[in-house]
């Protein structure tokens, strides 16, 4: 099952200097465990600020009633696949991973900054 979720994407572009605090897993990249613990709280109708910058905090506030239903259709996470680097106009390198629930597939674009906290998170579905 494919899941359009246009109208319930987080899409949040900033400048990020500096690497990221978390470590390389073993497939490449640095963001698995957050995106996933992200998604996941999502799934439970919350946004958590341990995990997402300010401005992707914002935006997920005003979408958690759409984000929430649509995440819990999908499932539990079951797998995340490190995918590579996505070069944004803005220079900023995000990684992209696919993430496959229980019940159907998306692919999202994930960046941190210095803190750690999502500062990019995208999925067109």
């Amino acid at each position: 099952m494919r899941l359009h979720l246009k109208s319930a994407v987080l899409l949040m572009i900033l400048p990020v200097s500096g690497a990221s605090g978390s470590q390389i897993d073993e497939s490449g990249g640095t963001l698995r465990a957050t995106l996933t613990d992200a998604l996941t709280e999502m799934a439970k109708g919350n946004c958590s600020d341990k995990l997402i910058g300010p401005m992707i905090l914002d935006a997920c506030e005003k979408q958690i009633s759409k984000l929430k239903p649509a995440l819990q259709q999908l499932g539990e996470v079951k797998n995340v696949r490190y995918r590579g680097i996505e070069q944004l106009p803005s220079g900023v390198g995000a990684e992209v991973y696919r993430v496959v629930f229980a019940k159907g597939e998306m692919t999202w674009m994930v960046a941190a900054g210095p803190n750690g906290k999502l500062t990019v998170f995208y999925s067109a579905g």
